[in-house]
């Protein structure tokens, strides 16, 4: 292991990072256990129950294909063809600094043959 000063104080500062992320995840863990868990369990359903709702019979095929429709009618999300960018002109958050400077650099070299 390197024993240089610059390395020493990085290590140092990392510890104490170290330990002030840890105080939060105790604080947060700590909230998640006193969390009321009554409002974290499931329904009890009964056995007639399940025999009753599986004996139903299921909807038409002819309401499923309509929910379809319907699905497809909703307008999708507006963004430009060309590039990966959202409608307000952003780049994802998990692309990297140079994939979004290669991107940039292929829209622009897009752009320049369509003029000619």
């Amino acid at each position: 292991m390197a024993k240089s000063i610059r390395s020493k104080s990085k290590r140092k500062f990392r510890a104490v990072k170290r330990t002030k992320s840890l105080k939060k995840m105790k604080d947060e863990l700590q909230n998640i256990a006193n969390f009321d868990v009554k409002l974290v369990t499931l329904p009890f359903v009964t056995r007639n129950e399940l025999l009753t709702a599986s004996r139903q019979e299921p909807p038409p095929i002819s309401d499923l294909e309509d929910q379809g429709q319907k699905d497809q009618a909703e307008p999708m999300e507006t963004s430009k063809a060309m590039s990966i960018r959202n409608e307000h002109g952003s780049y994802p958050v998990w692309m990297n600094k140079r994939e979004r400077k290669r991107q940039i650099r292929l829209y622009r070299m897009k752009k320049r043959s369509k003029r000619r």
